[in-house]
């Protein structure tokens, strides 16, 4: 029997990776993951593995009608060695001798059979299972079996508290992002990724948990394409999240599940979660249909994002209509919010100070000094965002020659000399709403995707530099928005649970991040375009602050 996560090797010198269980055709499903040069094994990306076989090996490549997809197959009868991950892992924890990447195997396994799991329901994939693995190899173990898979990721989670295992950290991520070339922000892919509890680290090593179910499979269906989508949806079901391929059942009318090839997507929402999910429709014989995310090797643009955590059991004191006229969103009528907070968090840029305005006026200075164009629009559409994201937007938009380095130190000297001469305004209404907070002694604070030094110094130039005395900046928490730990922090320094506190933003990240958080969040529109989704997260949009102050006074 052929799982996903097999290798199987050809008389050819070829290793291919086994992607289905079973076979099709008396052939099993796979794509070409090694080929065997004078050197040795070398690893092959997808273009790569594809040019070489239309060349060299045609009879591999392969259509599947039951996936309606272009692939690899290899007949049972060309198959000279079946590599599978339960055989090698047992192999290598009976050896005497092992490298650096098999030890630290070994001590994970260890970790994990300390800890009550069956190690004969596991198993080791990827470089490992052909034993071409070299210093700088990742472990990717396999779990057969769900409970085991589970188990594995709560042990996981308790290393990591007991301090036998480590989280990855930002540069870890970022080349986890990098690797996976994935249609989501690096905050978004890393916000997924974290709560999932199937990565870690060992002796400075990375590891994944992958999930094979192992029994039977059943009767296959053919699905058909239809074509691309996008739609908004809610998950219902999500006990096979981490099959492969991955499924989740949604609450829509026509459509029956989002279903990813793509292991980037696996566990990737929970039941009762919004998601927006773009991929390709699918239409079986019957007439089921499904949303397929990795309908290609690559996939691009197709993707499963959270955009709500599912709000479900939180209230809110009675539904919010919004009309919208000439001047802006309003409210019809006022919706009573004081019942549903007991404290107030500010964000800075663009909600309490008049900033963004100065930052778009001098990136655009240092990218014309840098012989650059930046656009109104291109530049709008960096606000809000994590630094990280930014410079990732910048490379792209610029290309791979871009200067950061130089762009950041003249972006910045363009900035103090403008806010120089002309200071730094404070938003229309903070002041009216801060004399309210204060009179019915509701707690504040101010929390920042900023870095503390700015924060403090556009505080300081605005001259409300005494009005917080809780600031909570990106410098506080490890990761920023849209990642909920800003706000999670601020509601721990101001002793409310987080789920008491009104989250005031101007940003889609930052409505993202109180979404994640459980906060209750106010929708303030500044200079960036309004996102559909940023509407549909937030508790309350409205116009401006003074706004805000009527609704709570009401």
């Amino acid at each position: 029997m052929f799982f996903a996560k097999d290798f199987i090797e050809t008389a050819e010198g070829l290793i291919f990776a086994v992607v289905e269980q079973g076979l099709e055709g008396g052939k099993a499903l796979c794509f070409l993951r090694y080929v065997l040069t004078p050197s040795g094994w070398k690893k092959v990306a997808t273009e790569q593995a594809n040019n070489l076989l239309q060349q060299q090996h045609p009879d591999y490549l392969h259509y599947s009608p039951v996936l309606d997809a272009h692939l690899h197959a290899v007949a049972v009868d060309r198959i000279v060695k079946h590599h599978q991950p339960k055989h090698r892992l047992q192999q290598l924890m009976q050896a005497t001798r092992h490298d650096a990447v098999e030890r630290d195997l070994f001590r994970l396994c260890e970790l994990f059979g300390q800890h009550g799991l069956d190690l004969a329901q596991t198993g080791v994939t990827g470089s490992i299972l052909v034993g071409v693995q070299n210093q700088d190899s990742d472990i990717d173990l396999v779990c057969y079996g769900r409970d085991a898979f589970h188990q594995c990721r709560a042990i996981t989670r308790k290393l990591i508290e007991q301090g036998h295992l480590q989280a990855l950290n930002d540069q870890d991520w970022q080349q986890s992002y990098e690797r996976r070339s994935c249609d989501l922000s690096f905050d978004d892919y890393v916000w997924h990724e974290r709560r999932k509890c199937n990565k870690a680290v060992i002796n400075g090593r990375k590891f994944d948990l992958n999930f094979i179910d192992h029994r039977a499979s059943s009767e296959a269906v053919v699905y058909q394409k239809c074509g691309a989508i996008t739609l908004r949806c809610r998950v219902i079901d999500d006990a096979h999240g981490f099959d492969y391929p991955a499924e989740f059942k949604i609450d829509h009318q026509q459509i029956n599940a989002i279903v990813s090839f793509t292991a980037t997507y696996t566990g990737q929402a929970i039941k009762g979660e919004m998601v927006e999910v773009s991929g390709v429709l699918e239409q079986s014989e019957r007439g089921v249909k499904r949303i397929v995310v990795g309908s290609s090797r690559e996939a691009h643009g197709e993707y499963i994002k959270v955009i709500s955590c599912g709000r479900m059991g939180r209230a809110i004191a009675k539904p919010i209509a919004l009309a919208f006229d000439n001047d802006g969103f309003r409210l019809s009528p006022l919706p009573i919010l004081r019942a549903d907070f007991s404290a107030v968090i500010f964000d800075m840029d663009g909600l309490v100070l008049d900033t963004e305005s100065t930052y778009i006026i001098a990136w655009q200075q240092a990218a014309s000094a840098m012989g650059y164009d930046f656009s109104d629009d291109f530049c709008l559409s960096l606000s809000g965002r994590h630094y990280k994201d930014v410079e990732l937007k910048l490379i792209e938009y610029c290309g791979a020659e871009f200067n950061l380095k130089t762009f950041n130190r003249l972006s910045g000297d363009f900035w103090r000399e403008h806010v120089d001469i002309h200071g730094v305004k404070i938003k229309h209404g903070f002041i009216g709403l801060l004399e309210l907070l204060i009179r019915q002694k509701i707690p504040y604070c101010l929390a920042t995707n900023s870095p503390a030094a700015n924060a403090l110094e556009c505080l300081e130039l605005a001259g409300v530099e005494e009005v917080f005395s809780i600031v909570v900046t990106r410098d506080h928490v490890q990761h920023g928005k849209p990642e909920p730990d800003i706000f999670l922090k601020a509601a721990e320094l101001l002793q409310v649970d987080i789920s008491r506190c009104l989250v005031i933003e101007d940003s889609h990240a930052g409505i993202v991040a109180a979404s994640r958080a459980g906060a209750v969040s106010v929708f303030i529109p500044s200079i960036a375009q309004v996102d559909p989704l940023t509407v549909e997260l937030c508790d309350l949009m409205i116009s401006d602050l003074e706004q805000l102050t009527n609704v709570i006074r009401a």
